[in-house]
């Protein structure tokens, strides 16, 4: 596990974003169905959420972000996703940013035993 303070406060602050870009692209109430281009960010997201995951430990939002990968990928592939997939994706973005949000700011030695622990 990477216990690089730096490191870790750059996960926070790119998964703040990564998780903000794609909520945006799959926000509930749009006028129009996100675009391929922003689906393809979606993927994105998750791919560098569970990449950058397995970096610091392998933890269970590790794992949410690559189960939810497939999804987003088979969406961008078929331009197609139902609604219930959407919002799946959507409440798996919600949880990854709610457990970032709760760990940044947390001491170094607090925060490296929380990384490994479920949201």
């Amino acid at each position: 596990m990477a216990s690089d303070p730096e490191l870790i406060e750059l996960f926070f602050a790119e998964t703040a974003t990564n998780t903000a870009v794609a909520q945006q692209a799959l926000a509930p109430g749009r006028s129009a169905p996100p675009s391929p281009g922003e689906i393809a960010t979606v993927a994105r997201a998750f791919h560098t959420l569970a990449g950058t995951a397995g970096l610091l430990g392998h933890s269970e939002w590790g794992r949410l972000a690559a189960a939810a990968e497939p999804l987003a990928r088979r969406w961008m592939e078929t331009g197609r996703v139902p609604s219930d997939v959407a919002a799946l994706l959507q409440k798996s973005l919600e949880a990854i940013a709610g457990f970032a949000k709760r760990r940044s700011g947390l001491p170094p030695p607090a925060l490296k035993e929380s990384l490994g622990k479920a949201p």
